[in-house]
């Protein structure tokens, strides 16, 4: 269990137990590897890249963006929307107990 500190803001954003990193930091650790040594050979070797990569992941990512934040705020509404229901029957139910 991880237990927070509401003084300590900067050791919440540092910590490294009771994270997703321990057990994917070797992941990301590679994925930068991996990329510096791109960089590397295309300043090395002075191969353009073009920005072709770049429009395509813009692209993508913010599709992906907006139908994540339309996901969520569709469960946000249907979330309140039960919950209105909710006590709607309730007040309704004690108003009919109340009366009878």
């Amino acid at each position: 269990m991880i237990y927070y500190d509401n003084g300590s803001w900067l050791g919440l954003v540092f910590r490294f137990s009771g994270t997703v990193w321990e057990k994917t930091w070797h992941l990301v650790l590679a994925v930068v590897v991996g990329c510096l040594v791109v960089f590397y050979f295309e300043e090395l070797l002075c191969i353009p890249a073009g920005s072709a990569g770049h429009t395509i992941f813009g692209s993508t990512l913010s599709y992906l963006l907006v139908f994540r934040a339309n996901a969520a705020s569709k469960r946000y509404w249907d979330g309140r929307t039960i919950f209105t229901q909710t006590f709607t029957n309730l007040r309704h139910f004690v108003m009919v107990m109340c009366v009878a």
